[in-house]
């Protein structure tokens, strides 16, 4: 077993994919929620839905080219960093810096 864990590019993992899923539950919640007045302002269901997609799409964005984004990979979709380890294709300590190497 390896020593060298990674521990602040594990936690800038777990920060950003806390990070996404907040802003995508919150636009979500602020954007159907009939206590908020997203839902007066903007009728229409199908661009509220839009607005949430959009937000969660760019939280994600934003994220990714953030210190924190640069420092863990930003792969937020724990499926992403997991696949290549069920494969053998890499090893779990070093997920980020075999899949996005630093200059």
């Amino acid at each position: 077993m390896p020593t060298n864990l990674n521990w602040a590019e594990y936690a800038a993992e777990a920060c950003g994919t806390g990070f996404n899923v907040f802003m995508g539950l919150s636009a979500g919640v602020i954007n159907f929620s009939p206590d908020f007045p997203i839902a007066h302002l903007v009728p229409s269901a199908s661009l509220r839905l839009l607005i949430t997609g959009l937000i969660f799409a760019g939280s994600g964005s934003l994220f990714a080219i953030s210190p924190l984004g640069k420092l863990s990979g930003a792969h937020i979709n724990p499926a992403v960093s997991l696949y290549p380890c069920i494969f053998k294709n890499m090893h779990v300590p070093h997920l980020s810096k075999k899949t996005h190497p630093t200059p």
